[in-house]
């Protein structure tokens, strides 16, 4: 429960952010005039002021006006569709998905008014070992992010050493469908809950069993 309020919080902060951003003057007169550099400056400015790796600004009709990724000659719509369907229907929308490179990013979408819809914002935070040690040290709980694709699961961003993400890889390949409530990584038992994020990617929530019986096995000895 803890985790999830937490990514929720994540998701109002960063919905904040690109409000702040959506409401600027001198970028809502940028995208009015189509001044595509502005645009692209304005955009890349406040992405590293709040830590934003992806940024993008979306037409009402689904075609990306600026972005920070790198550019592509060809005019090419937003990539997730899905996301600009709900920010239309409900007046904004957020999900984790999956950038071409297979990066997962944690997206926020809002709209840009003059006062009309001239356009979207959509701003993505890159889920990486920081992101994942970062709730684990808020939760008390060690936090790994694992997409399914075919076979084998990859691990996306974990809060574990470079050893034990290794062994839960190695262990998650033994449950290709479901994972158990007690997982054995590395020697060591961990009480296990898989949260889906979306886009086949799920959040891993472990503690270890052992630890939580240390207290009383010592009590028992006394």
């Amino acid at each position: 429960r803890v985790f999830t309020l937490l990514i929720d919080q994540n998701r109002r902060q960063l919905e904040t952010a690109a409000t702040v951003l959506a409401a600027d003057f001198a970028f809502r007169e940028a995208i009015a005039t189509q001044d595509r550099p502005t645009m692209r400056s304005v955009i890349r400015n406040h992405g590293l002021r709040i830590g934003a790796q992806v940024m993008m600004v979306i037409s009402p009709e689904g075609q990306l006006i600026a972005e920070t990724q790198p550019e592509f000659r060809e005019p090419r719509r937003f990539p997730f569709p899905d996301l600009l369907s709900a920010a239309v229907s409900e007046g904004k929308s957020n999900g984790f998905r999956e950038m071409a490179d297979g990066t997962l990013h944690q997206f926020v979408l809002v709209p840009i008014l003059a006062p009309k819809l001239i356009a979207w914002v959509a701003m993505g935070f890159l889920v990486d070992d920081p992101w994942a040690r970062g709730l684990s040290e808020m939760t008390g709980l060690a936090v790994s992010v694992i997409r399914r694709g075919g076979a084998e699961p990859h691990v996306l961003a974990s809060s574990f050493d470079a050893s034990r993400r290794g062994a839960l890889a190695d262990a998650l390949r033994q449950f290709p469908q479901e994972i158990p409530p007690a997982l054995s990584i590395g020697g060591e038992h961990y009480q296990t809950v898989q949260l889906p994020l979306g886009q086949g990617a799920s959040a891993v929530l472990q503690r270890s069993i052992e630890q939580a019986q240390a207290p009383f096995q010592t009590l028992q000895r006394v």
